[in-house]
C-alpha cells in the first residue's frame, strides 16, 4: 500500500478507524466539531491505542480525572501493539525522523493504522502525512 494523500475530512460511513491523542482530547474537552462528527458516525468502530491511553493519563493531575478519563476510554475498543507494529515503528522513526522531525509516539501510534490497512484519524495531520502506508484524516475542524 502507497501513501495516500490525506484529506480534509473523514466521510461519515462505515468502517474501522483509529483515534489520535488529538481526537480524544478534542472530546474530552467537548470541542463541538469533535461532537458532532462524533454522533454522525453510527456505524463506525472506533480504536485507541494502548499508546494513546498513555498519553492520555500522563495528562490526569488526579484520582477524579483518572477515573474519568478510564471511563471514557471504555467507549472505545482497545488496539493492543504487536511486534509487527513495533518494528515498523522503528523503521518509520528511523526514515523520518532528521528529515520530518516526526515523534516516537507518532510512530507507534501509527503503525497499527498501517497494519490493519485502516484510517488514522487526527486533528494534527502534519505530524503522519508524511509516513508510508498511512492514510490519515482529519475528521472535524
Amino acid at each position: 500500500m502507497s501513501s495516500a494523500a490525506p484529506r480534509k475530512s473523514a466521510e461519515a460511513s462505515a468502517g474501522e478507524v483509529l483515534l489520535d491523542t488529538t481526537i480524544l482530547v478534542d472530546l474530552l474537552r467537548r470541542f463541538s466539531p469533535a461532537e458532532t462528527w462524533l454522533h454522525t458516525c453510527k456505524n463506525f468502530r472506533f480504536y485507541i491505542s494502548d499508546i494513546v491511553v498513555l498519553e492520555l493519563h500522563a495528562g490526569c493531575r488526579n484520582t477524579q480525572e483518572k477515573e474519568r478519563l478510564d471511563r471514557f476510554c471504555s467507549r472505545f475498543d482497545p488496539l493492543h501493539l504487536v511486534a509487527e507494529d513495533t518494528m515498523r515503528a522503528v523503521e518509520m522513526f528511523r526514515r523520518f525522523r532528521l528529515s520530518h522531525g516526526v515523534g516516537i509516539l507518532d510512530v507507534l501510534i501509527a503503525a497499527p493504522a498501517a497494519r490493519l490497512g485502516i484510517p488514522l484519524l487526527s486533528s494534527n495531520l502534519k505530524h503522519f502525512e508524511f509516513l508510508p502506508d498511512i492514510r490519515v484524516e482529519r475528521p472535524c475542524s
